[in-house]
């Protein structure tokens, strides 16, 4: 899904952890199950940010967040809890 923020609706530290980010900041957020390792996670992080940069991004304007869950936090419809 791919929603399109008013920049007045987002706060974005400019420079957050000593990164320099522009007005045309990005955030990528991401809803997984449980149990990818770190470092699966930061090739992930690598792998976003180099594809968005080849479509002329900065790397500094990439924000991505994983919020992970787990079988019984997914409904698929009807009400109901599928995979429990």
């Amino acid at each position: 899904m791919i929603n399109l923020h008013d920049p007045a609706h987002l706060i974005i530290d400019a420079n957050y952890l000593g990164i320099a980010r522009s007005p045309n900041a990005l955030i990528v957020q991401i809803y997984l199950r449980q149990g990818r390792t770190v470092d699966l996670k930061k090739a992930l992080y690598a792998a976003i940010a180099a594809n968005l940069v080849a479509l002329g991004l900065r790397a500094e304007d990439v924000l991505v967040s994983l919020s992970e869950n787990d079988l019984p936090d997914w409904s698929f419809g009807l009400g109901l809890a599928q995979y429990c």
